[in-house]
C-alpha cells in the first residue's frame, strides 16, 4: 500500500539555540545516519519553503495545503529531492536576511495614534465590582470603605432622584462628608477676613455704576418674538403663550397651579423666558436665606444662527456689550419631613450686569457663601475677548419691583495671559476662595490669585484647546481634571505639579464643553468616556485616585450636550440634544453587580419648532411676532440604564436566528423556506424605515439625528445649596428655563 506525501515529511529537528532573540535562524543537524532518506527528504523540503517565506512570500491557505496532501504522490519529485539531500555532507543554517539585533536598541516608537504605548496595570482591574472595587478604590483605610458604602446604602432605595427630606434623615441630601468638622463655617469666616482685606485695597475695588432701566434693555438680549408653549400631560396639553420675561408657576401635573387640571396642587417649579440662548448657569451660594439665586450667561440666538457669505462679519459679537442676568427664586419655609418646596411667588429678573468684555460663555461662583460679609458672592465670567473676569455680586434686593441694571467699568480681578501671542482662555473653575485655575487654547492650565491679582503656576497639561476644566472642591481642591479637545483627558496635582500628574492612556477627541463635573460624595468627576470618535454618547466616572480607568455610568440615546454632578447627593443630571432630561443615582450604578440592573428615568423632554414650520392662525397681522413653538412633556417611566441598542440587537439576533433556521429547513428539503422577505421588507429599497431599522440594529441609530439646534438641553444645574439641594435648573435652546423641585417625597 502507498503511503501518504505527509506521512513521509515528517521531520524531527533538534533545533540549536543561538541566543535568546526571536529573529535569529536556527541550524539543522547533520544526518548522522546515509540511510535515512525519509527525514533527509523531509528536511529538504522544509527548506525550500522556508526559503520560499523568507523571500517574501505570503503562505498558503490551509485549503490548498489539505488539497496537495490529498493528491497522489509524485515519487520522482521525491526521489529527486532524495538525490540532492544526500548529495551534501553538511548542514548550513538557514539564511532568513535578518540582521542580527542588538540586545541594546531601542525598538522604534510608533507613531500612529491608534497604538498605545502607555496602559494602566495597577491593583484596580477592570473586571473589579462591587465590594472588591470599593476595596481597591476607596481603601485600604477602614473608615473610607466604610464612609463610601454607607453613602451607597443612604441613597440605595432612591434609583433615580433623591429624597425631599433634611439632612437628618437617613436618607435625606448630605454636604460633603469628606471633610473636617466645621469645614464650611472656617471656610466662610476665612472667606469674610478675605473680603475685608480686599475692600481696604481701595486700587483694587471693582468701579460700576447704575443705569436706567430704557438704556439697560438694550445691552441685554432681545427675543425674536413670542413663544408657543405647549404644557401638560401627553393626551391633554394645553397652550399658552410666553414673552420675555414672563414666567408661569407649574405643578406635578406640568400644568399652572391655577389651572383647574393641577386640581390645587402646590408648585413643583416654574417656567421662564430669558430671550435668548444661555451658555452657562449657576446658582450663588447662600448659607442662610430661603431667596435664591441663579445667574444665566444668555446671548442672543443670531449669534450662533446660520451665516451666509456677506452677512456680516463673524467677529462682531466677540467685541460687543455682553450681560449676566441674575434671577430670584423664593421657597416656603421647609419642615422637619421635608426640604422647603417651591413658592407661589413667580421668579423675577432682579438684576443685570453689563460690560463691553464681550459676550459671556461660561461663569461660575465662587463655592464659598460671603453672605456673612454683606455681599451675595463672587462670580468668575470667562468673556469674549478670551479673557476671565472676577466680578463682586451685591446683596440683591427680591422685593424691588423693577430690574437693577448695572454697567461695570473695571472688575475686581481681570485673568489671562497677555505676554504671548493670542492666548485665550477657553474655562475656568474655582478652587478655593482666592484661587482660579483657568485652561488656555494652547493647551496650558494656569493657577491664578484674585486678591492680588498674579499667576501663580502655569503649566504646558495638553497641546491642543482645553475644552473643560474643574476641581476638586472642597475635599480635594487642588485636583484639576481638564479634558482638551485633542488628546488624553488629564489630572493634575497643583501643590506638585512637576510629580503628580496622570492622564488617560487612550486618545480621544471631544468638541462640546461643559461635559465635567466633579462630585464630591463620589470622590471624583463625572464627563463624557474619552474615545476617538465623534459619537460617543457614554459617560463615565473618573475616580481622583484612579482617574485613568474610567468606569461608565450610562450610555445615551443621544449626544449629551450638558451634565451637573454638583448637589449634595450622588444624583447626576444630564441634557442631550434631543430636548431630554436624563437622571440616576451615579454611586449605585457604580457599585452595582455583574448581572445587576440600574435604571435612570427620562425626567423632561423637549421640542422645538420654528414658525415656518406650522400654520399660524389667521389673526390679520396684529399681535406680536412669533419666534416657534415648544412643547415640555414630562411623566415618562424609568428604564433599564443600558445601551439603548442593546435592546434593537437582541431583537435582530432573534429574527436573523429564526430566518436561518428556516433557509436551513428549505434547503434540506429541495424547497424554498417559508416565509420568505418580500420586497418591502429588511431595508430593500421600497422598504419603509422601520422595517430598515428592525433588519439592522445599527440603521436609524438615534446617536446620530440631526435635531433642531434650538431643541437641545443646553444647560444643567443643581442647585449646591444643602436645603434647596433637591433643586435644579435646565435651560433649553429655545430661551425657556425651568427650575424644578426633583425631590421624591
Amino acid at each position: 500500500m502507498q503511503t501518504r506525501r505527509s506521512n513521509k515529511t515528517k521531520r524531527f529537528l533538534d533545533v540549536v539555540l543561538v541566543d535568546s532573540d526571536d529573529e535569529d535562524g536556527w541550524q539543522s543537524p547533520v544526518s548522522n545516519e546515509p540511510g535515512d532518506e525519509n527525514f533527509a527528504a523531509g528536511d529538504a523540503l522544509g527548506a525550500e519553503l522556508g526559503a520560499g517565506a523568507d523571500a517574501g512570500g505570503e503562505p498558503e491557505d490551509d485549503d490548498d495545503e489539505d488539497e496537495e496532501f490529498d493528491s497522489d504522490v509524485d515519487d520522482e519529485n521525491v526521489g529527486e529531492a532524495r538525490r540532492r539531500q544526500t548529495a551534501g555532507t553538511t548542514s548550513a543554517p538557514l539564511r532568513t536576511g535578518k540582521r542580527r539585533r542588538d540586545y541594546h536598541e531601542l525598538p522604534v516608537y510608533p507613531l500612529e495614534s491608534r497604538i498605545l504605548t502607555r496602559v494602566y496595570t495597577g491593583e484596580l482591574k477592570r473586571q473589579a465590582r462591587n465590594t472588591a472595587l470599593r476595596d481597591v478604590m476607596y481603601g485600604p483605610q477602614y473608615e473610607c470603605a466604610k464612609l463610601i458604602w454607607d453613602l451607597r446604602d443612604r441613597w440605595l432605595d432612591h434609583p433615580v432622584l433623591p429624597a425631599a427630606v433634611p439632612r437628618k434623615d437617613p436618607m435625606g441630601v448630605l454636604p460633603s462628608p469628606w471633610v473636617p468638622p466645621h469645614f464650611e463655617a472656617s471656610q466662610e469666616a476665612a472667606a469674610c477676613e478675605w473680603y475685608r482685606n480686599y475692600r481696604a485695597d481701595a486700587s483694587a475695588v471693582q468701579r460700576s455704576h447704575a443705569m436706567v432701566s430704557k438704556t439697560g434693555q438694550k445691552l441685554i438680549p432681545e427675543a425674536e418674538g413670542d413663544v408657543i408653549t405647549l404644557l401638560g400631560p401627553l393626551d391633554g396639553l394645553e397652550e399658552y403663550r410666553l414673552k420675555q420675561g414672563d414666567s408661569i408657576a407649574l405643578s406635578s401635573f406640568n400644568l399652572p397651579v391655577d389651572a383647574p387640571g393641577s386640581l390645587g396642587e402646590p408648585p413643583t417649579g416654574w417656567i421662564f423666558d430669558v430671550g435668548g440662548l444661555v451658555l452657562a448657569m449657576d446658582w450663588a451660594p447662600i448659607a442662610r436665606g430661603g431667596e435664591q439665586v441663579l445667574a444665566l450667561a444668555v446671548i442672543p440666538h443670531s449669534d450662533q444662527a446660520a451665516r451666509r457669505e456677506g452677512d456680516g462679519d463673524p467677529l462682531q459679537e466677540e467685541s460687543s456689550a455682553g450681560s449676566i442676568q441674575f434671577w430670584g427664586f423664593s421657597g416656603e419655609e421647609g419642615t422637619q419631613e421635608r426640604l422647603p418646596r417651591p413658592s407661589r411667588r413667580l421668579p423675577k429678573f432682579l438684576a443685570a450686569k453689563c460690560f463691553d468684555w464681550g459676550r459671556p460663555k461660561r461663569l461660575q461662583f465662587c463655592p464659598v457663601p460671603l453672605d456673612g460679609a454683606g455681599i451675595c458672592a463672587m462670580l468668575a465670567v470667562l468673556c469674549g475677548d478670551g479673557r476671565a473676569r472676577v466680578i463682586e455680586v451685591e446683596t440683591l434686593d427680591h422685593s424691588a419691583d423693577a430690574t437693577q441694571f448695572e454697567w461695570v467699568e473695571s472688575p475686581v480681578a481681570t485673568l489671562g495671559i497677555t505676554d504671548d501671542y493670542n492666548i485665550q482662555a477657553t474655562c475656568l473653575t474655582w478652587t478655593g476662595t482666592n484661587r482660579v485655575a483657568l485652561g488656555h487654547s494652547d493647551g496650558t492650565v494656569t493657577l491664578w490669585s484674585i486678591h492680588p491679582c498674579q499667576l501663580l503656576q502655569r503649566h504646558a497639561v495638553h497641546t491642543s484647546f482645553v475644552l473643560d476644566i474643574s476641581s476638586g472642591y472642597p475635599s480635594q481642591p487642588y485636583l484639576v481634571a481638564s479634558v482638551p479637545v485633542g488628546g488624553s483627558p488629564a489630572l493634575t496635582d497643583l501643590s506638585q505639579p512637576t510629580s503628580e500628574s496622570t492622564f488617560i492612556p487612550s486618545p480621544a477627541i471631544a468638541f462640546q464643553p461643559g461635559l465635567l463635573s466633579w462630585n464630591d460624595h463620589m470622590q471624583g468627576w463625572i464627563g463624557t468616556y474619552p474615545l476617538p470618535g465623534p459619537g460617543a454618547t457614554a459617560l463615565a466616572f473618573l475616580h481622583a485616585r484612579y482617574f485613568v480607568q474610567p468606569r461608565t455610568m450610562t450610555i445615551l440615546p443621544s449626544a449629551p450636550m450638558s451634565l451637573s454632578a454638583a448637589g449634595p447627593h450622588p444624583f447626576l443630571l444630564v441634557g442631550c440634544a434631543d430636548g431630554s432630561l436624563w437622571s440616576f443615582n451615579a454611586l449605585t450604578r457604580l457599585f452595582r453587580l455583574k448581572d445587576e440592573q440600574t435604571v435612570k428615568l427620562k425626567v423632561l423632554e423637549h421640542e422645538f419648532r420654528r414658525p415656518d414650520a406650522f400654520e399660524l392662525p389667521d389673526v390679520d397681522g396684529l399681535g406680536p411676532p412669533l419666534r416657534g413653538a415648544t412643547r415640555v412633556v414630562q411623566g415618562f417611566r424609568p428604564v433599564v440604564n443600558e445601551d439603548p441598542r442593546v435592546e434593537r440587537l437582541r431583537e435582530h439576533m432573534r429574527r436573523k436566528k429564526a430566518q436561518k433556521g428556516k433557509t436551513k429547513s428549505g434547503k434540506r428539503r429541495g424547497r424554498p423556506p417559508k416565509n420568505p422577505p418580500g420586497p418591502d421588507a429588511g431595508g430593500g429599497v421600497d422598504g419603509d424605515a422601520g422595517d430598515a431599522a428592525a433588519g439592522d440594529p445599527w440603521v436609524g441609530d438615534p446617536r446620530f439625528v440631526i435635531h433642531e439646534p434650538l431643541t437641545r438641553v443646553a444647560a444643567v444645574a443643581w442647585n449646591p445649596n444643602v436645603d434647596f439641594g433637591c433643586w435644579a435648573a435646565v435651560a433649553f435652546g429655545s430661551g425657556l428655563v425651568r427650575v424644578m423641585d426633583l425631590g421624591v417625597e
